[in-house]
């Protein structure tokens, strides 16, 4: 059996290698019916000699010859009819097998390039097995078409929601850092107020202490003052009682004053009666000389005692002083006294309100030490939990990293998907539509650019001449004017006819537009924003699309992103071939949402 189907094998390698040649493989048969001509001249010559022994006459003979010629003529003509018939069918049915088949494999071909057009179907002409085969491709066709449809739109909104994904894991993973910053900060804070609280707790317990102390030798102070009050109350009331004592030591001194006058008048009464009792005695001669003796004696002593008196006088006249000041002293004494404990008393009654104030100051700083011990320990929670919260940050800073780069992935998966469905016509579709018009700017940008060359525009040129005063930097090169003229309509007309489109240019290989569309080239004014928007010319695009972009040699790169005016865009990227040599890539532009369109 093996050997069978190797025969089979070689014979199908060598001689039935085309359905061309199986087709022609019928005339075989038309060949091997040939040999009844063989047949028919022997059978022929073989009767006609067996009737020419026999006795038939030369005239039938004749007649049978020439009817033998005659069929012989009717087959040869049934045989050029069949033959020419055969030879109609092989073509006929060529035409309708190898038309489909060889499309078929064309697009199959294409296919397995990378490369294919489903926006054709097959001819449904006949109505047999053909007609069959050609349905059931068109189905499959349209069935790839909507399932390359699909992936287009699902990749288009994969690459959008990376996108949005990319922007908001760039702001979540700036926020991360900003926290990160924000919890290192609060946790250093943490840290010291951990500190500042233990010293000001420790310093709070200093001063509980002291106050106690202080609290303690106030109270006794206020028992030393209650109790000076008392002292002062009691010298107060025997500095009254002397000072009594001493009014009545004025009253008796006035009294012995006033008897001390009484004496002196008596002894001055008694040397007038002395004296007059010495003049009678002298009057009275010899008689009266003892008398007047005693008269004399009477008289001196009353002069001692005048003298006496007037000492007394004297004395009690100085005591009265004494005793009047010492009652005046003794009142001002008594007033001060008197005031010193009225001072003593405000001065205890403030000195009890600061044992009050101590008291309470006490029962406050015991509370603000309870209360720094639960600072303390709540502050230490906080610092630990700062301090999660900072690892949380630094965690979550190296998942936006991780989600940032694992986003960049997908969109970069998403494009190489759009890249390789792209190759995929499928004749339906903003997506397909703008690729075919990318395409076609694509080539007649090159046929200008290989134009402009032949005349003498160096198209090459990358010595780029800053411009002055320019924000973003502007540059230019010696082929900008000549481009300005040539491709600046081939720009305007490209973008006139996408859909959704948002711009259309050319760059070269390090990103430098020389032009762009007219709504993107308005005049400079000076003000960033608005030159950003309204004048992008003469820009080298050193962004990472750009750049992507501008190196790409792929047949066809769909970049997804979002643009520094904020819009998310899709971008069809095609390389520039001159002379097969990369110059750079056409950029078409257009709103993302529009690719999802059928």
């Amino acid at each position: 059996m093996k050997l069978f189907w190797r025969l089979y094998d070689w014979n199908e390698r060598t001689f039935w290698n085309s359905l061309t040649k199986k087709l022609m493989s019928f005339l075989v048969l038309f060949v091997i019916d040939l040999g009844y001509l063989f047949v028919y001249f022997r059978e022929k010559q073989a009767i006609m000699a067996e009737l020419a022994q026999s006795s038939i006459g030369q005239e039938a003979l004749l007649r049978v010859s020439q009817g033998l010629d005659t069929t012989l003529t009717l087959m040869i003509g049934l045989t050029v009819a069949a033959l020419c018939w055969n030879v109609m069918q092989i073509l006929y049915i060529r035409f309708l097998i190898l038309r489909p088949v060889r499309m078929i494999a064309q697009i199959f071909d294409e296919i397995g390039r990378g490369e294919g057009d489903f926006s054709r179907d097959l001819p449904t002409m006949t109505h047999d097995e053909l007609r069959t085969l050609a349905e059931a491709y068109n189905r499959f066709a349209d069935k790839m078409r909507e399932i390359i449809s699909e992936v287009r739109r699902a990749s288009v909104d994969i690459a959008r929601e990376a996108v949005v994904v990319r922007r908001a894991v760039t702001v979540t993973a700036r926020s991360a850092d900003e926290q990160g910053e924000l919890a290192r900060a609060v946790f250093s804070a943490s840290g010291e107020a951990i500190q500042a609280i233990q010293e000001v707790s420790a310093s709070a317990a200093m001063i509980s202490n002291d106050t106690e102390r202080n609290l303690s030798t106030a109270r006794n102070s206020l028992l030393e003052m209650h109790d000076f009050v008392s002292k002062v109350q009691n010298v107060s009331n025997k500095l009254a009682a002397f000072n009594d004592t001493v009014g009545m030591l004025a009253e008796r001194s006035d009294s012995i004053r006033q008897i001390a006058s009484l004496i002196k008048d008596i002894a001055n009464q008694t040397n007038l009666l002395a004296l007059n009792a010495a003049i009678e005695a002298a009057r009275a001669g010899e008689m009266g000389r003892g008398f007047a003796v005693v008269a004399d004696e009477v008289r001196k002593l009353a002069e001692r005692v005048d003298v006496a008196t007037q000492e007394i006088t004297s004395n009690i006249a100085g005591m009265t002083d004494l005793v009047l000041e010492t009652q005046q002293e003794n009142e001002a004494i008594n007033a001060d006294i008197m005031q010193a404990r009225q001072v003593v008393e405000h001065s205890a009654a403030e000195f009890q309100n600061m044992v009050g104030n101590f008291e309470r100051t006490g029962d406050q700083l015991n509370q603000i030490a309870s209360a720094m011990e639960e600072l303390t320990a709540t502050n230490g929670q906080v610092h630990d939990s700062v301090h999660q919260v900072q690892t949380l940050s630094g965690n979550v800073a190296a998942s936006m990293e991780d989600s940032s780069k694992t986003s960049e992935m997908l969109s970069q998966a998403a494009e190489s998907v759009q890249e390789l469905v792209s190759r995929f016509k499928i004749g339906r579709g903003a997506f397909d539509f703008n690729v075919d018009q990318a395409r076609l700017f694509r080539d007649r940008i090159q046929e200008r650019l290989t134009a402009l060359a032949a005349e003498g525009v160096n198209i090459w040129d990358q010595n780029y001449q800053p411009l002055a005063r320019t924000n973003p930097q502007k540059y230019d090169v010696s082929y900008c004017a000549a481009f300005e003229r040539q491709l600046q309509p081939l720009l305007e007309d490209t973008l006139s006819k996408l859909k959704g489109g948002i711009f259309a240019l050319i760059i070269d290989t390090k990103g430098y537009g020389a032009i762009h569309n007219l709504k993107f080239s308005r005049p400079l004014t000076g003000d960033y924003q608005t030159d950003l928007l309204g004048n992008r010319t003469r820009r080298i695009w050193s962004d990472p699309t750009g750049q992507r972009g501008a190196h790409n040699t792929a047949p066809l790169l769909v970049q997804t992103y979002a643009r520094d005016t904020g819009e998310i865009l899709s971008e069809i990227n095609l390389p520039i071939m001159i002379d097969n040599r990369h110059w750079g890539t056409v950029r078409v532009g257009c709103d993302s949402t529009v690719l999802l369109e059928d």
